[in-house]
C-alpha cells in the first residue's frame, strides 16, 4: 500500500524497511516500529495521561535520533 501524504506510519514503516532491510537490522526496525506505534496509539487514546505523553515523547526523540543518524550515513 503507498502511503498518502499524510500517513506518517506508513511513510515511517518504509523509510525503516529501506533503510534497514535484512535480517541484521530487524532489531532496530522492531524498535522504531514500536514506538511508532506507541506514539500513534497514544495520538488516539482519550485515557492518556502526562506519564503516557511523556513515555511517548522519549519514544518519538528516540525515533527522530535513529532517522537522523541514518540520514548521516546515506
Amino acid at each position: 500500500v503507498a502511503p498518502s501524504d499524510t500517513d506518517a506510519k506508513r511513510m515511517l514503516d518504509a523509510y525503516f524497511m529501506y533503510v534497514l532491510s535484512g535480517p541484521a537490522n530487524e532489531r532496530y526496525r522492531k524498535f522504531a516500529k514500536s514506538a511508532i506505534d506507541l506514539a500513534n496509539h497514544l495520538t488516539h487514546d482519550r485515557m492518556a495521561e502526562r506519564s503516557d505523553a511523556e513515555m511517548c515523547i522519549t519514544a518519538v526523540t528516540a525515533v527522530i535520533n535513529l532517522v537522523r543518524a541514518l540520514s548521516a550515513t546515506l
